[in-house]
């Protein structure tokens, strides 16, 4: 299988529905769970990516250190364009932080 090349509006979603899960809800959901959960907003993407993804922002969300209630492990590897999604969706959804 291919690797899949994210878009921008995919971190996007991705950032909006950890931020909503985990942030806003406070859901103790693990992240292949919620992989499974955002399929149908990411159909053409593996689960184990969207999974891999969702551990990426896990990254940046306790970089910042912005209190959550993920507890699964996460993988150190952020891109620009994931960073930038995060910030995005957080200041949509929450308040204004630094990019």
């Amino acid at each position: 299988m291919a690797r899949h090349e994210w878009t921008y509006g995919e971190d996007f979603i991705c950032c909006v529905i950890f931020i909503q899960t985990y942030i806003v809800n406070n859901r103790f959901l693990s992240l292949k769970c919620l992989a499974k959960e955002s399929m149908p907003f990411l159909p053409k993407i593996p689960e184990c990516s969207i999974k891999n993804k969702f551990r990426n922002i896990l990254f940046i969300a306790n970089e910042r250190k912005i209190t959550h209630s993920c507890t699964d492990s996460i993988l150190k590897h952020k891109s620009d364009g994931n960073n930038s999604a995060f910030v995005d969706a957080y200041n949509c959804l929450i308040t204004k932080i630094n990019p």
